[in-house]
C-alpha cells in the first residue's frame, strides 16, 4: 500500500507543478503583450492611432494596434504634390504643410465608416485630433474640395458641403483661383492669385539678417527639409518665373549660407532641390549643388528663406 500511496502523492504533486507552471506561463505572455492605447468612451466608434509621416495633404501614415497602415482622408481631395504623372499642383504644399503641422507626430482617433479600404488596401478614415474632425478643418481652411463621394461613405458629406460653401464665399485657398476647383478634380495651367512681394535690398548682408517671418506673401516656399539625406525642396507657388539672384537659404544651426546662382531662375510651378553632403549630384534646372559638407544637424536644425533682407520663409 505504502508504493502505491507514494506513486499517487508523487503523481499529484507532478500535477500541481504542471498546471501552476502553465498559468504562470498564460500570466507572463499576457503582461508582454504591449498596452494599447484606451478607447474613447464617448467615442467608442473611434479608433486610436498615432501619425507617423504625412504623405500629402490627404493622406497619411499611421500605426494602430501595433501596426503600420496608410489612411486616405474621405470626402476631401487636396491638390497633388507626389503625383507621378502630374506637376506640383497650386496649393499643394500649403495642404501638405497643414496636414504635418496638425497631425505627424501626434495621437489621433480615426471614424471608418461602412467601407473600410479603397481598392489600394488604405483605411478610408474620417480623422479625429482634439475632438475637431480633421477632414473638415482642411476644408474650412480652403485647402481641399469635397470629392469621391461615394455612398455608402458619405456620413458627413452635407456638412462638409457647409463648410465648403463658406470657403468658397470667402474665396480662400483653392477657391481663390477662378475654375481651379472643379467636379472632377483640379484643373491644370492655371495660375496663381498674384502675390505682394518684398522689393529686393541691393546691400550684402554680413549677418544672419533679420525679419518678420513673410511666407504668406512669399512666392517661393520651402516645401520639405531632409536633415538625414542633407536636401531641402523650394516650390515656386507663383505664376511667374522667379530670377533667385537675391534670394538665400539658411541653415539656422551653423549660419551657413546659400547664394543661387546669378542667372538661376525658377519657373511658375516648379520645384528645385538644393543638395550638400557627400553624395554629390549634377547641377541641372531642378537640382542644386551647394557643398560636399555636411550642412544639416540631424539632431535638429531649421531652414530660412530670405529675399534680401526679408525673412520669407522657415521650416523648422
Amino acid at each position: 500500500m505504502r508504493s502505491i500511496y507514494t506513486y499517487f502523492r508523487t503523481a499529484f504533486v507532478f500535477f500541481v507543478l504542471i498546471l501552476s507552471f502553465s498559468i504562470m506561463s498564460g500570466c507572463s505572455i499576457l503582461l508582454d503583450e504591449p498596452a494599447q492605447a484606451p478607447e474613447d468612451p464617448a467615442h467608442p466608434e473611434r479608433i486610436p492611432a498615432f501619425v507617423e509621416r504625412v504623405v500629402d495633404g490627404d493622406t497619411i501614415n499611421i500605426t494602430v494596434e501595433g501596426k503600420e497602415e496608410t489612411v486616405r482622408l474621405l470626402l476631401i481631395d487636396t491638390p497633388e504634390t507626389k503625383h507621378p504623372t502630374k506637376p506640383v499642383q497650386p496649393f499643394g504644399p500649403e495642404a501638405s504643410q497643414y496636414t504635418k503641422d496638425h497631425l505627424e507626430g501626434k495621437n489621433i482617433e480615426l471614424e471608418l465608416d461602412v467601407s473600410e479600404r479603397d481598392k489600394y488596401g488604405r483605411f478610408l478614415a474620417y480623422v479625429w485630433i482634439n475632438d475637431q474632425l480633421f477632414n473638415e478643418m482642411l476644408l474650412a481652411e480652403g485647402l481641399a474640395r469635397v470629392a469621391y463621394v461615394y455612398p455608402p461613405n458619405i456620413k458627413y458629406v452635407d456638412q462638409f458641403r457647409e463648410v465648403q460653401k463658406i470657403a468658397q464665399q470667402e474665396g480662400i485657398g483653392i477657391w481663390s483661383i477662378e475654375d481651379y476647383a472643379r467636379e472632377d478634380g483640379f484643373a491644370e495651367n492655371v495660375k496663381m492669385p498674384r502675390e505682394e512681394t518684398v522689393p529686393a535690398s541691393n546691400s550684402t548682408a554680413t549677418n544672419k539678417p533679420e525679419g518678420d517671418l513673410d511666407s504668406h506673401n512669399s512666392p517661393i516656399v520651402i516645401q520639405e527639409v531632409n536633415l538625414r539625406e542633407e536636401y531641402v525642396i523650394l516650390y515656386n507657388r507663383s505664376a511667374e518665373a522667379i530670377l533667385m539672384e537675391d534670394w538665400l537659404l539658411v541653415s539656422v544651426q551653423g549660419d551657413q549660407r546659400y547664394t543661387f546662382p546669378d542667372d538661376f531662375s525658377l519657373a511658375a510651378g516648379a520645384q528645385v532641390t538644393i543638395w550638400s553632403g557627400t553624395a554629390e549630384k549634377d547641377a541641372t534646372p531642378s537640382h542644386l549643388w551647394w557643398t560636399s559638407q555636411n550642412i544639416w544637424r540631424n539632431d535638429g536644425d531649421a531652414a530660412q528663406l530670405y529675399h534680401g533682407e526679408s525673412l520669407m520663409d522657415e521650416v523648422q
